[in-house]
């Protein structure tokens, strides 16, 4: 192995990473998308009592 080759393997193999990269599909997980639904359903029931709680009390 020649240190001319060395570099060009690595340039190539380089290129061949950010093509497979930008191939795949990137898909949120099952877990991520409960966690938002979570997330916005309790803002939601927050928002709701912050608007709700004020017009019981006066």
């Amino acid at each position: 192995m020649t240190a001319a080759a060395h570099p060009a393997d690595i340039i190539i193999e380089g290129e061949f990473r950010v093509v497979a990269e930008r191939a795949l599909s990137h898909r949120a997980s099952p877990n991520t998308r409960r966690a938002v639904a979570r997330i916005l359903c309790w803002n939601a029931i927050f928002v709701g009592a912050v608007l709700v709680i004020p017009h019981l009390i006066g």
